[in-house]
């Protein structure tokens, strides 16, 4: 019923939610892309082709993360590793099967899914946004101060063991010649 209070008791200018998801409204999204190892050795082909589909896809606020190159559960399309790459991107809803269908196409991404990412937020995109596009070397970690260090020489390790009552073998391996305590029955081997 449309009239001067607008369509079925809304008023006049009001917007729908479902006429607003028609019309394909901007969604957020996350896709974890896998390229072939070797296609994707250099990051910036990869990244070049992730911004090749999604400018196909009219994707805005485009954030992409490479993890790294990992062993895949099974082959695909023989080939047994793969570097994965991690996505965030808003498109309407209509775009992800051509972002799907074009990645299926193309011979250097091996697999794609993409999902709805509702959970992230602006604040999230900045702080990944600000992150290296690439994963960086793990520096080795400083010891702590009060890490007390291993002895040097395997004879420092063993001086001074056969002075403890409990440890038989060390006395013998010391003077075998020397009577053990309590080891009345010990025998050299």
């Amino acid at each position: 019923m449309v009239g001067s209070a607008g369509i079925d008791g809304f008023p006049a200018g009001a917007v729908l939610m479902k006429d607003v998801q028609e019309k394909g409204t901007l969604n957020q999204y996350e896709a974890m892309f896998i390229f072939d190892p070797t296609f994707a050795a250099k990051y910036e082909k990869a990244e070049a082709e992730i911004k090749r589909l999604m400018e196909r896809a009219s994707a805005q606020d485009v954030v992409a993360r490479r993890w790294e190159e990992r062993r895949l559960a099974y082959r695909i399309a023989g080939r047994k590793r793969g570097v994965y790459v991690l996505v965030y991107f808003k498109a309407s809803g209509d775009s992800i099967a051509g972002i799907e269908r074009d990645a299926k196409l193309s011979e250097n991404i091996l697999r794609v899914l993409v999902v709805r990412a509702d959970h992230v937020t602006r604040e999230d995109l900045e702080w990944a946004r600000a992150l290296p596009a690439e994963p960086q070397e793990p520096a080795e970690p400083e010891p702590p101060d009060d890490l007390v260090t291993a002895p040097e020489t395997v004879e420092s390790q063993t001086a001074g063991t056969a002075d403890y009552e409990g440890d038989a073998a060390a006395a013998v391996a010391a003077d075998p010649e020397e009577s053990v305590p309590g080891g009345d029955d010990v025998s050299e081997i």
